[in-house]
């Protein structure tokens, strides 16, 4: 009589992945455009200074009409000078080169020109994967730098500025030079998760 071949046990599959192996600075990659402002959104919702809100309000206005603000944060209730704080959610496969954030700095300009808005004390940019290492180096350089850069992109068709040149008119330009470039800062993933990590 043939003998019935040993039924093996099942082996682990060592490759499974664990709860909590992944972190959640790579579960963030997945999601979409609407979940990452959502994101966002919450996160700066959550952000605290010794215990105390940062905002009183927080509001998601991203899509068309938004003005560049994916997300307003007043510091009060209204919204005045320097007493608020823009962050612009972009959400790409890799990090953000000046190409892709020059455009949204000249509509953001330009608003501030028509006044959309006032100025607001800082511009945060939020993407999953950072700043690249181009759009690093004017962050970390001085003021006066990036806004050279920006400028000169801008006059020269540059760094996803082409055809824009006539958009940079006398009042434009005299915003930007007001305008000091320390403002605009990198929203690290960790900041927003350790935020978010709050509720």
């Amino acid at each position: 009589m043939p003998k019935k071949p040993i039924a093996k046990k099942a082996k682990k599959n060592k490759f499974a992945v664990k709860q909590g192996a992944v972190p959640a600075s790579s579960q963030v990659t997945l999601f979409n455009e609407d979940d990452w402002e959502e994101f966002v959104l919450e996160a700066a919702r959550q952000r605290t200074k010794a215990d105390t809100p940062v905002y009183g309000v927080v509001k998601r206005l991203g899509g068309a009409g938004d003005g560049g603000r994916d997300v307003e944060a007043r510091y009060g209730a209204d919204l005045i000078s320097d007493s608020w704080d823009l962050y612009q959610c972009k959400h790409y496969a890799s990090g953000l080169m000046p190409s892709e954030v020059f455009p949204e700095m000249a509509k953001f300009f330009k608003h501030l020109t028509a006044k959309t808005y006032p100025r607001p004390s800082t511009y945060y940019l939020c993407a999953p994967h950072g700043a690249g290492n181009d759009l690093h180096n004017l962050l970390a350089a001085s003021g006066q730098e990036f806004k050279e850069s920006f400028v000169t992109a801008w006059e020269k068709g540059t760094n996803g500025m082409k055809g824009r040149a006539e958009e940079l008119t006398p009042e434009v330009r005299a915003v930007i030079d007001d305008f000091d470039f320390k403002r605009f800062k990198e929203c690290m993933v960790r900041d927003l998760l350790h935020w978010h990590a709050r509720n």
